[in-house]
């Protein structure tokens, strides 16, 4: 390729690229064809969802731009919903991952740039002197990684070419056959009900993964509204309650009534949740990689309702259904925990507001094992001035009967990056907490930092914490991590 193409050069309807002799040997040493082209690698260690994401952006990319797409498929990580990520050799044919198909060590041999970091030099980069052999895509959006890219491509347009490309095992491909020939109306709205581990699993304890939800009084709205207009909803869940609710109130098609007695594994069951999804008019769903990548292969926006019902309304929402139930769907103590703290997130999880005191009492009434629900609650106690009963209310949260060590397990592994808990504002509290002798914050913290691998940080909070800690408390800030190990 010669200089970078300008918003008139690059060919929005470019077919992706073709397994036609343009692959780098998985000899290191033997260069790959036409070796001016930039290379469209993805390879991040993400779940099922988003690798797919990234991998039909990379491809979709490479057409654009006369590149070579790469990509790289780890065994060691698992699924947004829980299904185990299985070998490349499970997911994909053969011929196909002898074209494609590189170590991480490109990223060594090569220069390959985060897409997301060339931010007002990706022009220059694209150019064959720029010195940068290729792009590192993940799933995002585009318009998140590369803005510019809307001045260069028709960054919108739909990726099913793209997918269509991919070449999957036998298996996968039967479930991607099937979801194509499934019998769905024309202009049908998609509703990808999330659960499985963000509402009932171990994610409902790091706070990271539940914008990826669509709390349930939410949901049941986008059914009636679906159903005033006509609109034909076909539902993907793992709910089986919720999903049941949907096809007799609502007469819609669930995704899972599609594959009975196929026999699917998980990962057969998400490639054709996929497929199937990118055929409808609509995606209303949070922020999930399944939606997104859809959403990406259709050339749809998914209408995440986090962004498109204003806070207050849906805050409101949940409150009215929670305090009223009687929907014909009898939600799970879970399901109402997350709805609650959806509302509590709305509402910017302000404790002098007594609606967002409300929902966060509820929430911790209906999940009591989550100590995440508990952490975000002392911190706005303290915010409030109630040092005393943040205190207690940490206390509980770290070595409470009631809690999960699962859950603790898993939320003290996350502590340096979970949402509320890691903000500015929030951290410069707990300090100055920490300093003026209140010992759980000086815990909370010293668990922040080991998790972040800050020694000094660790040492630092775990000092202040044993020269003020009282007699109910634990010992050490280990013999917190020992109980959530057990």
């Amino acid at each position: 390729m010669g200089g970078a193409p300008d918003a008139g050069s690059a060919n929005p309807g470019a077919a992706p690229p073709q397994a036609s002799g343009c692959n780098e040997d998985h000899d290191q040493n033997r260069p790959m064809h036409d070796a001016g082209k930039k290379i469209f690698f993805a390879g991040p260690p993400d779940g099922f969802g988003s690798r797919l994401s990234s991998m039909v952006d990379a491809i979709w990319l490479a057409g654009q731009f006369d590149g070579h797409f790469r990509f790289h498929w780890a065994s060691n990580s698992r699924s947004s919903q829980e299904t185990a990520i299985r070998p490349p050799e499970e997911v994909f044919a053969e011929a196909y991952l002898q074209e494609f198909h590189v170590d991480m060590d490109l990223r060594r041999r090569r220069k390959i740039t985060p897409l997301h970091k060339l931010r007002g030099r990706l022009k220059d980069a694209l150019d064959h002197a720029s010195g940068i052999d290729g792009f590192m895509v993940t799933w995002a959006p585009l318009r998140r990684q590369a803005p510019e890219l809307s001045q260069l491509v028709a960054i919108d347009s739909d990726r099913r070419a793209a997918f269509a490309s991919i070449g999957f095992s036998p298996p996968l491909e039967r479930a991607r056959r099937l979801a194509e020939a499934a019998s769905i109306p024309p202009g049908s709205a998609a509703l990808h009900l999330r659960a499985g581990d963000v509402v009932y699993g171990e994610y409902r304890a790091s706070g990271s993964h539940h914008a990826r939800v669509v709390p349930y009084p939410v949901a049941l709205r986008i059914m009636r509204h679906k159903a005033a207009q006509g609109v034909p909803l076909v539902v993907f869940g793992e709910d089986r309650a919720l999903c049941d609710h949907a096809r007799r109130a609502h007469n819609a098609i669930l995704a899972t009534d599609l594959t009975a007695g196929q026999g699917f594994s998980g990962t057969q069951q998400a490639l054709f949740d996929i497929a199937l999804m990118a055929r409808c008019s609509e995606i209303h769903a949070g922020a999930s990689a399944f939606s997104i990548t859809a959403a990406k292969i259709a050339g749809v926006t998914p209408r995440d309702p986090a962004r498109r019902i204003p806070p207050a309304v849906a805050a409101g929402l949940i409150r009215r259904v929670l305090g009223a139930p009687g929907h014909g769907y009898r939600a799970t103590p879970l399901q109402r925990a997350m709805a609650a703290w959806h509302a509590v997130m709305a509402l910017r999880h302000d404790i002098a507001d007594p609606a967002c005191r409300e929902m966060m009492t509820e929430a911790i009434r209906q999940d009591p094992a989550n100590p995440y629900y508990r952490m975000v609650e002392a911190l706005a106690q303290y915010a409030a001035g109630a040092d005393a009963q943040a205190e207690a209310t940490l206390l509980t949260a770290l070595t409470g009967e009631e809690i999960g060590p699962d859950l603790l397990r898993h939320l003290a592994g996350r502590l340096a990056r979970v949402p509320v808990l890691n903000e500015a504002p929030a951290i410069a509290l707990l300090d100055g907490l920490a300093r003026g002798g209140r010992p759980m914050a000086a815990l909370l913290l010293a668990l922040r930092a080991r998790a972040a691998g800050n020694a000094v940080e660790e040492a630092t909070y775990r000092a202040l914490f044993l020269a003020n800690r009282s007699d109910d408390m634990p010992q050490t800030p280990e013999a917190v991590l020992v109980r959530a190990a057990m």
